[in-house]
C-alpha cells in the first residue's frame, strides 16, 4: 500500500522533470534564428510544458 508520501514525492518530481524541460526547450529556442527581426515572437515550446503541467 503506498503512503501520501510516495504519491506527494511522485509528483514533485514529474513537475520538475517537466519544468527542466521547458528551461531546455527556452535555452534552444534562444539559439534558433529567427529569419525575420521581430524580437517578440518566438515558437513557444516552454509555453507548452507549462500548459502542461497546469
Amino acid at each position: 500500500m503506498r503512503s501520501s508520501t510516495d504519491t506527494t514525492t511522485k509528483t514533485m518530481l514529474v513537475l520538475a522533470l517537466l519544468a527542466a524541460l521547458a528551461v531546455l526547450l527556452r535555452l534552444g529556442e534562444n539559439l534558433l534564428p529567427l529569419p525575420v527581426q521581430l524580437g517578440a515572437i518566438r515558437p513557444g515550446l516552454a509555453n507548452t510544458i507549462t500548459i502542461l503541467c497546469l
